[in-house]
């Protein structure tokens, strides 16, 4: 988790972003650089050294980066400097992220790995789903061994699934694996035609 004042780069110089208009759906979108949910801090810290870039912001969740979203022109200095924003990023239990193709999954506020015991291409393709691709492949154990917790062993995913933690698998923490046997996965996105 990572809370605090939110910056934004602009002309080679940090400033601050305007609290007007600025909710939920905005902040998730500004989380996106490596976390996956984001909410607004009621009264974050305020300086009045930096300039203020951006004033109401309207983002449709869609988005990629905060700058993609509807926006007055940068400067447009109408907002007061205790009225900026101040943003709190943080993932959920049962996020999935890959780490250097390696499968790891957050419980108890803690990354970990997913062991590769029953685990195939069905279970890529629900991981990848949650990490915004459509499709996905197993790499088996052909990845560099993780560290710490191995959170699931013995996943058996019918494909259908929104995300891991839906598939039918151990108990959280409960394996018999070491990390020689973490799993790795590679997403994309398949179209037809």
């Amino acid at each position: 988790m990572s809370s605090g004042s939110f910056q934004i780069l602009h002309n080679d110089e940090w400033g601050r972003v305007c609290s007007d208009n600025f909710g939920r759906i905005e902040a998730q979108v500004a989380c996106q650089l490596g976390y996956r949910n984001g909410s607004v801090l009621q009264t974050p810290e305020a300086t009045s050294t930096q300039k203020i870039w951006l004033n109401i912001l309207k983002c449709n969740g869609g988005e990629s980066k905060l700058i993609d979203c509807s926006h007055i022109d940068w400067e447009q200095d109408i907002c007061s400097h205790g009225n900026v924003v101040g943003i709190r990023c943080y993932e959920r239990q049962g996020d999935v992220r890959i780490n250097s193709s390696r499968l790891e999954i957050l419980y108890n506020e803690t990354w970990g790995t997913v062991c590769g015991d029953d685990f195939d291409d069905k279970d890529a393709t629900v991981a990848c789903r949650q990490l915004g691709f459509n499709s996905g492949t197993s790499l088996g154990g052909k990845v560099d061994y993780g560290t710490g917790r191995i959170w699931l062993d013995d996943l058996q995913c019918s494909g259908n699934e929104l995300t891991l933690a839906d598939c039918s698998h151990s108990d959280w923490g409960v394996t018999n694996c070491q990390h020689s046997e973490d799993v790795g996965i590679k997403c994309w996105n398949a179209y037809d035609g």
